[in-house]
């Protein structure tokens, strides 16, 4: 008896095990959530006034990294998310920022507008006196 052999079975099975390590990989080194609701719990500024301290807080999962942008007086943060859903692992909620007493204002990523452009809210500024303060939301 011949028995007959059918590539396709092993082959299909094989690509779509590829594809899906392809895709895991992909998710893991290349795509970053962005948290929306990033808020400041707290701050501090270092004695000499040189650096600042962020703490954030999210209402579901847990922050791991911050990318920074600057136009001149304003910074501008947005915070990316540890991968998977309330996954602990990488987490940090106490960011420090160097060289800040070149600014005058610093914002969080606020999601996009309707244009589909990067928004950001003003969370911190700088008083006539040079002192960092909380801006109160309304």
């Amino acid at each position: 008896m011949k028995i007959k052999f059918n590539l396709k079975y092993i082959l299909i099975p094989i690509a779509t095990l590829i594809v899906i390590v392809l895709l895991s990989l992909l998710y893991i080194f290349y795509i970053r959530v962005i948290p929306m609701d990033v808020q400041l719990v707290g701050y501090s500024v270092s004695d000499d006034s040189m650096e600042i301290c962020v703490f954030v807080g999210v209402s579901i999962g847990y922050t791991r990294s911050m990318d920074t942008q600057s136009n001149g007086e304003d910074l501008y943060l947005t915070f990316y998310s540890t991968h998977g859903l309330n996954n602990s692992r990488g987490a940090e909620n106490t960011f420090t920022i160097d060289n800040i007493n070149q600014y005058e204002n610093i914002y969080f990523y606020d999601g996009l507008n309707d244009n589909g452009q990067d928004k950001f809210r003003k969370v911190l500024y700088k008083d006539s006196n040079g002192d960092w303060l909380k801006l109160v939301q309304k």
